[in-house]
């Protein structure tokens, strides 16, 4: 897969900042060493709290108007690159960094909001497609990180992120958990990320592959926390 050859295309991919244990965020560290020949890309570091993602996941569409958004957040459950397939706007009860939960105007709760449309929101960009070619690179030793996918982002900042910009552009959106530093490197995790997001402009653009593809499923004991 030569990435010189994508067409010129604006990404906004995002990292999470610090928060509970992670002193530094393998999910921003990555981002920040991102380069794609072709692709312009604006990397921004998102604060792990619910207010902030309310106002800044907006303005980043609005300002950039870009062709994909790729949030990128930490999971310690992560093996390698895990591709989120949907984002609940429901049943957030774990507290940011502030210590705050999604303001009582934001979806947050089944009681009120579990019915409704946009409770429940999935990628229309066929990740399994990712997955299977990501998976292709990583046998061929050009990526050190395997992939898999997720129907289970976690409900707390990273999923409550996503759904956010589903409910902008689910055609365009993608979130993808990364593993800790223990596992691999911040270089070995952004050379895989930078194969994910080659995939990804193939794929809206339409020149990457469809058909039958595994099953790229996590297991249920793989459920993930961001």
């Amino acid at each position: 897969m030569e990435k010189s050859n994508l067409p010129k295309k604006k990404v906004v991919v995002t990292g999470f900042g610090v928060f509970r244990n992670y002193d530094v965020n393998p999910s921003w560290e990555a981002v920040k060493l991102l380069s794609i020949p072709g692709v312009e890309l604006v990397k921004y570091q998102i604060p792990v709290e619910y207010d902030v993602v309310d106002e800044i996941v907006p303005k980043l569409w609005q300002e950039h108007q870009p062709d994909l958004m790729i949030h990128c957040g930490v999971s310690h459950m992560a093996e390698g690159l895990v591709l989120e397939k949907i984002g609940h706007g429901h049943d957030y009860d774990k507290k940011d960094v502030k210590g705050c939960l999604p303001k009582c105007n934001n979806i947050c709760s089944t009681t009120d909001s579990s019915s409704s449309p946009s409770s429940k929101l999935t990628t229309q960009i066929n990740v399994d497609v990712v997955c299977h070619q990501v998976n292709r690179s990583f046998e061929g030793g050009k990526i050190k990180l395997p992939s898999a996918t997720s129907s289970d982002a976690g409900r707390y900042l990273c999923e409550y992120t996503f759904h956010k910009s589903l409910s902008h552009s689910s055609d365009r959106t993608v979130f993808i958990h990364v593993p800790e530093m223990t596992k691999f490197s911040i270089e070995e995790t952004t050379a895989a990320l930078e194969e994910a997001i080659t995939c990804l402009l193939r794929i809206i653009d339409g020149s990457g592959e469809n058909g039958d593809l595994c099953e790229c499923d996590v297991s249920e004991e793989q459920k993930l926390v961001s």
